[in-house]
């Protein structure tokens, strides 16, 4: 059975008892149905939750809290109709512990929340526990050393503004509003990764709370293998409450630009692109993506950042402002690299629905401008709120050798991502299965793979064969740190059975 069918049945059992799972009032039952592991029924007593809450800093937020309804959100609001049992806030590594503890002797299904920007609602459940490290997020950074210390519970905004003060900087993804521990773990993308490398390629250290409730601490040396394995490998092995990362020296000012044309132009503009990145340095991060915004008709662009001034930016940006196709607009201007990491927090901001599939690219098919424009343009055309984008990668993060790493997609300088986001309920199936069928008609120009940060509805051999060569060494670790499968609302690896 696939992960993802467990997660449907998980739904389905909690469905059944949910209204009477949790009493009015101000209080709290004796008894109150919670669900377990697998789906079945746990009855938490008040003496369990009190005990709780007396060794807890963070808060422990029930169903009967007044802050409960926002508690239980998350960024995207597909999985707004989840509703845990308890939410443990932790402030500390001790938090963590005991709500792992208690999770662990009552058997509860478990989630674990940090940014809560899960595409596939992981970081909520119904019915269960949500560990949810928000309260944990101090960041210190050592310019000195050049090295930040970051809780588990931070958001990107939090690393990129303390580094920011000193001139220095890391890969940190492309929204501020994201936490730093679901990024970091599935390999933590971002507009320096051509630069410096993925976020797991700065990781120096880890602490991690095993699923026996243990601390860890995990680097090169210690626990190698625990270390290897957060590397991408998402939150299979364990709760990450605290990152150290490698810094380099960055000028806060950044050069951003965006040329935006006609879709007649779409093939040419995505035939372009592909040889003017192709050309470009490690310090050019560039996309091009067809769009239907809310209004008006769809567009194509090519976008991107390049790690220094405008006069810096020049020579490289020349093939793009001599290109033949004229745009509609075209935006070249410096600005704040930690101001630029926030400029798509609004359109991405917490609420909205999303769904998104995701594809790696090891080649260029010279037939894949053409079936890119096709696929996006087909029938009627594109939905409104609908995207299809292709992201550079490469450089220095496909310069490192697969096997480093838990993170399998080092050959890869392109991802494609075919997105849409919507508020009212009723347009969510029409939009998926745009972004489904766009996907399924793209994926064999690709090479099978997906960022596994973005899982949406993969299945477990879709997870499994993503991580290549990997899978087996992963399987090993965690068998060894969580044989029971405890951390499975991931984008899961199951451990050996005994």
């Amino acid at each position: 059975m696939i992960y993802m069918k467990r997660r449907e049945l998980l739904t389905t059992a909690m469905s059944v008892f949910a209204a009477s799972t949790f009493p009015a009032g101000n209080g709290f039952a004796a008894d109150f149905q919670a669900v377990g592991s697998q789906g079945e029924k746990v009855a938490l007593n008040e003496a369990a939750i009190a005990d709780l809450q007396k060794h807890n800093k963070g808060g422990v937020i029930l169903p009967t809290s007044a802050d409960y309804e926002t508690a239980r959100k998350i960024w995207n609001g597909s999985f707004n109709n989840r509703h845990p049992a308890l939410i443990v806030r932790c402030a500390d590594n001790n938090d963590v512990i005991s709500a792992v503890q208690f999770a662990r002797r009552h058997n509860l299904l478990t989630a674990v929340r940090c940014g809560g920007h899960s595409y596939s609602g992981q970081s909520t459940c119904d019915g269960g526990l949500v560990i949810d490290l928000g309260p944990y997020n101090t960041t210190v950074v050592d310019p000195g050393k050049k090295i930040a210390r970051v809780d588990g519970g931070s958001m990107l905004r939090s690393l990129d503004r303390a580094s920011e003060k000193y001139g220095l900087a890391t890969t940190a993804g492309y929204v501020s509003h994201t936490g730093v521990g679901g990024l970091t773990t599935g390999g933590g993308q971002g507009r320096l990764q051509r630069k410096f490398g993925l976020s797991i390629d700065n990781l120096l250290s880890v602490d991690v709370v095993t699923a026996d409730g243990k601390l860890l601490h995990a680097d090169a040396n210690e626990n190698p293998d625990l270390f290897w394995a957060v590397r991408g490998g998402g939150g299979n092995f364990g709760i990450v409450t605290m990152f150290e990362f490698q810094l380099h020296e960055l000028s806060p000012i950044v050069t951003s630009f965006n040329y935006t044309y006609a879709m007649a132009d779409a093939v040419d503009v995505f035939k372009f692109y592909f040889d003017f990145n192709d050309q470009a340095s490690d310090d050019m991060v560039a996309g091009a993506g067809m769009r239907r915004g809310a209004e008006g008709a769809p567009t194509v662009s090519i976008s991107g950042t390049f790690i220094g001034s405008q006069k810096e930016a020049e020579a490289q940006l020349a093939p793009l402002a001599k290109f033949s196709k004229k745009p509609i607009n075209a935006r070249v201007g410096e600005a704040r690299y930690a101001d630029l990491q926030a400029g798509a927090d609004n359109e991405n901001a917490a609420g909205r629905e999303f769904y998104s599939r995701y594809a790696f690219f090891n080649h260029v098919d010279p037939k894949l401008p053409e079936a890119l424009v096709k696929t996006f343009m087909r029938g009627d055309g594109p939905p409104a709120r609908t995207s299809m984008s292709i992201g550079s990668q490469g450089g220095v993060s496909g310069r490192i050798p697969e096997n480093a790493t838990a993170y399998a997609h080092r050959d890869a300088p392109y991802q494609l991502s075919t997105s849409a986001d919507w508020i009212e309920k009723s347009e969510g199936q029409g939009l998926m299965k745009f972004c489904r069928e766009s996907h399924a008609a793209l994926l064999p120009y690709s090479d099978g793979g997906f960022y596994i940060n973005q899982t949406t509805d993969e299945g477990e051999k879709q997870i499994r064969d993503n991580y290549r060569g990997n899978y087996e060494r992963l399987v090993d670790a965690k068998t060894k740190y969580d044989p029971t499968n405890f951390f499975h609302l991931n984008a899961n690896i199951r451990p050996r059975k005994a």
